[in-house]
């Protein structure tokens, strides 16, 4: 591979990949303040929160692209340290990620009985990867050459990208035992439900694994180029991403989740049958009567809680004769 394969060529693949996931993404986050308007406020947060850094991720791969393409073209020798812009994506992606980690770190201990202890050590290992991105951004501009920054910061760039892997495969894990222990105790509707969360929790959080995964093992076998860099780069779409997906699958795991409450009349059905039965007693009978003001009020309301409520799927019902 070519120095401008390994530099140019990966910037060009990582920006246009990167560049289309962050369209979607922005269409995730419309979609989310449309269809989830009464979410809480710290939801919203840290939506507009991950949407702004993917904003600011984004721009400052597109600035490193103009440079090494646009401002130091012809000029070779340049290369040998990639723009600054590049690690300051790096810091943007150590912001996405806590975000998003601290998000379903949380979902956790408010849905399942995972012990204290576990939690904790899962945001300890959130923040120390956070304290790592912020560290290798530092080093990265004080340093004057991409490969020795590579050399001295090695060990630090793999402590990174394990801990953002052990903790997702954590959470996931966790999120998907609570999900399954639920299924022994549910209804036919609500097991269908759980499967499908369960089937939402694997794939995104294996996904943001399976790319910290494959980023150490591009780092690992190739510290001579930045392939890596494109995997980082993509890294911070997929948390985004994951992140979007969970919670815009309520509607599409419950359609109902966008309307708390759902009513149905049925009192025009109870009146028919009850003035149906009062003609086969009259007939009986053989003498007329009056009947007046017959007719009996039914209906059901049916309440319908997400996991913006603190409670991953309960329902709640409620009749009225």
């Amino acid at each position: 591979m070519s120095d401008l394969d390994s530099t140019v060529g990966v910037l060009e693949i990582g920006n246009v990949v990167a560049t289309y996931f962050f369209g979607i993404i922005t269409l995730q986050t419309y979609f989310f303040f449309r269809a989830f308007p009464n979410d809480k406020p710290l939801v919203k947060t840290a939506v507009a929160a991950v949407f702004g850094f993917e904003l600011g991720h984004t721009v400052t791969s597109l600035h490193a692209l103009y440079i090494v393409t646009v401002t130091d073209f012809g000029q070779p020798q340049l290369i040998v340290k990639l723009p600054d812009s590049i690690n300051i994506t790096l810091l943007f992606e150590g912001m996405i990620t806590i975000v998003v980690q601290g998000f379903f770190i949380t979902r956790v201990q408010r849905l399942s009985k995972v012990h204290k202890m576990i939690i904790r050590f899962f945001w300890i290992c959130a923040v120390l990867r956070f304290a790592a991105s912020v560290a290798l951004t530092i080093f990265g501009i004080q340093t004057h050459s991409t490969t020795t920054y590579v050399a001295d910061w090695s060990w630090l760039l793999t402590t990174l990208f394990a801990l953002g892997a052990f903790v997702d495969l954590g959470v996931a894990l966790a999120l998907c035992v609570y999900l399954y222990s639920q299924r022994s105790t549910s209804i036919a509707r609500t097991t269908i439900l759980l499967d499908r969360l369960i089937a939402f929790t694997l794939t995104t959080g294996l996904l943001t694994s399976i790319i910290s995964v494959v980023t150490v093992l591009c780092y690992v076998t190739m510290p001579d180029n930045s392939v890596w860099i494109l995997m980082y780069t993509l890294l911070a779409k997929s948390y985004s991403n994951s992140m979007m997906v969970s919670l815009n699958s309520r509607s599409a795991v419950n359609p109902s989740s966008g309307s708390n409450v759902i009513t149905l009349d049925i009192s025009r059905s109870a009146n028919q049958a009850v003035h149906s039965s009062d003609r086969r007693s009259n007939f009986r009978s053989s003498h007329t009567e009056s009947n007046e003001n017959a007719g009996v009020s039914v209906s059901r309301v049916v309440e319908t809680r997400t996991d913006s409520d603190d409670n991953l799927y309960t329902t709640k019902g409620r009749d009225e004769i």
